[in-house]
């Protein structure tokens, strides 16, 4: 804690030693902006807790006498299974058979939904009106307020269970008379377990409906759907194309394999072929034709003949020449046996005749060359008969390859219109095949739902009905929250009302600049007894006077207390005890050796002068009027010699233009060379804004608030315009504590 050692006072012309004086408290903590601040609140219900507590008081007596004079109320209730408690069940309900699967077991959304219906106006009118047999009375908004159906257990209701969702549902109904509680709650069974055996013949009703819509556009669609792939089929005789496919597969597989066997036996007789003919040195026909000739006995002797002819030329061309008789007569018989042999192997030959060109060809053949004449004649029919296999061969091959090339195409059609006809076709299976289903489901008439317990009222041993839980207890504590609830808004409309600080805590929270000071409320100053020349007669007044030494030790060990040569002192309202806090302020200054000027600035409603018993003749006003000295208007306060006041003066008459003027402002820097700290007592907010142009002329504020006077209206407006004109303020004190 900071304290300062100084020659402190406790009244005027009093020194007392030096003391340690502890400054103000630290401002409060501001409340988080993000938390919702309760502590106003709380307060305001502490100071009125009488209020609150008498009207909490009658709310809950208002409340108990309201509830004990309601007749008492008797519940009834039964339980409803709206689906199968056991999978044997399930598998033995009557859609189950039907359908020949197990009933899916419903959701909590379903329940919700089913609790919505049967809570639903159509329902409830049918069972009121068959309520209006008995009793006339009675209306469907009785079963609207007083019917409660919920999921029973639905959280943990039976023991052991914990949390299980359950399929029963539970019906409750209040009525004051017990009969017909009893009365409602059976209607009510009965009307649920016909709405659930209707909702389900309706619901199948509804099905065979759609079917019915469904069935005759899908039978269309299942023929023409067939009709294409017949149509497929027959154009490219097909039955299945992936079965086909392979079947073409391996068909053309078989014949480029025999083609191939085809072209190699073909090549080895062609070149067997070539190696014949190179032997014989003539093709096949000429062979054939040389063949017959060395076979026909008649061109044989001719042939023999004409060698012998031959040898004879040969054996006389050695003695005779060419042109010798001998020679020519043996050319001659030469020419002649030639031509017969030639017509002799046209006789025999016949058109092949020409195919006789050499002379070897017209030879004797002999049974070698015959043997090799032959197997050239056969080779060559072999080549020709490979020939035409390999041809055929590849025909057949192109033609398959033809075909297989067009069945990607075919099969992907086939195969869409197949998907598309068994999509449809297994569809339309289902379609009738639940038609007949749920036709023999309506023809079921057992109710789906089951009563678990039948409707009843608790009885005692007597057979007597019990009332239900009274609800004293909870109209009771409902009565005392409003109570409380409405003392609480009472007192705080209440507070509003009067528009004051009611606590220190109020003030830190409403103003945002430290705490310097807190001053007692004293009885001797507020009755205007007391002036300073006054102050330290009354043992009581030691902790006024403290708390201004407090004061000044807080202005002094603020962040800005070393450069502070002048303080405005000012207030929201007339009332805050201002002017009492300046001149103490001041008091304390001078008993700290300080040479104080108190300035009494006010030219609305003066009060310094009151205070230190001085004569107003000359003051402010006349010095900045120019009707006399500074030096002259500045008395001495007795009892005191570092303490002087400068009244407000008699020249009140445009005081603002004058507190506005550069005379005001050149005198304010000439009080600050001459004086250790300059006094400003401003008039109140409430009263004139000149408090704005004194405040710029000091080094600082001090803003005086009246706990339980000043407005709280007035003081926010005031905090406002310190901020809109960037005027400083130290800090703040607190008066009347």
């Amino acid at each position: 804690m900071k304290t300062i050692q100084d020659s402190q006072v406790t009244s005027v012309g009093q020194p007392t030693e030096a003391v340690f004086v502890p400054v103000s408290e630290a401002p409060a903590q501001p409340v988080n902006q993000g938390a919702i601040n309760l502590r106003p609140l709380l307060r305001t219900m502490r100071r009125n807790a009488l209020l609150i507590g008498t009207t909490t008081a009658l709310a809950g007596g208002l409340a108990y006498a309201i509830t004990k004079s309601v007749p008492p109320v008797y519940e009834a209730n039964f339980k409803l299974l709206v689906e199968a408690a056991t999978p044997e069940a399930s598998q033995a309900d009557p859609a189950a058979v039907a359908r020949g699967q197990v009933r899916p077991r419903a959701t909590a959304g379903d329940y919700a939904t089913q609790i919505v219906i049967l809570q639903g106006s159509k329902l409830l009118s049918d069972i009121a009106d068959r309520v209006k047999v008995v009793y006339p009375g009675f209306e469907a908004a009785n079963l609207q307020r007083a019917l409660n159906i919920s999921q029973c257990c639905a959280g943990g209701g039976i023991t052991g269970l914990g949390a299980t969702q359950t399929s029963i549902l539970e019906v409750k109904y209040e009525d004051p008379l017990p009969e017909r509680a009893e009365l409602v709650l059976e209607e009510a069974a009965n009307r649920f377990l016909r709405y659930s055996l209707e909702e389900r013949k309706s619901r199948i009703s509804e099905g065979v409906k759609f079917i019915d819509e469904q069935v005759p556009p899908l039978e269309s669609r299942v023929a023409s759907l067939q009709s294409q792939v017949q149509a497929l089929q027959e154009q490219y005789l097909i039955t299945d194309p992936d079965t086909q496919a392979d079947r073409f597969s391996t068909q053309l597989s078989e014949l480029s394999g025999k083609r191939l066997e085809a072209e190699a036996a073909l090549r080895e007789k062609v070149t067997l072929y070539q190696n014949l003919q190179k032997q014989l040195g003539m093709g096949p026909s000429q062979g054939l034709a040389s063949s017959t000739l060395s076979q026909d006995a008649g061109y044989q002797a001719l042939l023999r003949q004409r060698e012998d002819v031959e040898s004879k030329i040969a054996v006389q061309s050695s003695l005779y020449n060419e042109g010798s008789p001998i020679i020519q007569a043996l050319r001659d018989q030469e020419q002649k046996l030639s031509d017969l042999q030639a017509k002799r192997a046209q006789d025999v030959l016949g058109p092949a005749f020409k195919s006789i060109d050499n002379a070897q060809m017209r030879s004797f053949q002999n049974s070698i060359s015959t043997d090799l004449i032959g197997q050239m004649v056969n080779t060559l029919n072999e080549i020709q008969v490979l020939q035409s296999r390999s041809n055929t061969l590849g025909q057949a091959a192109n033609s398959i390859d033809q075909k297989l090339r067009q069945f990607p195409a075919i099969s992907r059609q086939y195969s869409d219109l197949k998907r598309e006809l068994d999509l449809a076709t297994q569809t339309l299976d289902q379609l009738l095949t639940q038609r007949e289903t749920l036709k023999v489901e309506a023809a079921q008439s057992q109710f789906p739902w089951e009563l678990v317990s039948t409707p009843s009222v608790p009885k005692d041993r007597n057979g007597k009905p019990i009332p239900g839980k009274s609800k004293l207890p909870r109209n009771l504590i409902l009565g005392l929250m409003a109570g409380f609830v409405a003392g609480t808004a009472a007192a705080s409309l209440r507070e509003k009302s009067k528009d004051i600080f009611f606590s220190l805590e109020d003030l830190r929270e409403a103003i945002p600049f430290p705490l310097l000071a807190t001053v007692p409320y004293d009885q001797e100053v507020n009755r205007g007894n007391l002036t300073i020349s006054g102050l330290g007669s009354s043992p009581n007044s030691y902790p006024f006077v403290s708390s201004f030494n407090n004061l000044y030790t807080g202005l002094r060990l603020s962040p800005t207390g070393d450069n502070i040569k002048s303080v405005a002192v000012g207030s929201p309202c007339p009332d805050d005890g201002k002017s009492t806090v300046a001149l103490n302020l001041a008091n304390a200054a001078a008993m700290a050796n300080q040479r104080v000027l108190l300035v009494d600035a006010n030219f609305q409603d003066p009060q310094i002068h009151h205070l230190t018993s001085l004569s107003n003749t000359r003051g402010l006003s006349d010095v900045l009027a120019g009707n006399t000295t500074l030096e002259e208007a500045i008395s001495a306060v007795k009892g005191s010699s570092n303490l002087y006041v400068l009244t407000a003066g008699q020249s009140l008459a445009g005081s603002a233009k004058l507190l506005a003027s550069a005379h005001m402002r050149e005198l304010a820097e000439q009080l600050k060379g001459s004086f250790d700290l300059v006094i400003y007592d401003s008039p109140s907010f409430e009263e004139s804004s000149d408090i704005g142009f004194i405040a710029s002329y000091a080094s600082s504020m001090v803003l005086v608030v009246g706990l339980r006077r000043t407005s709280k209206a007035a003081t926010t407006e005031m905090l406002e315009s310190l901020e809109s004109f960037k005027l400083p303020c130290v800090g703040f004190v607190t008066n009347y504590a």
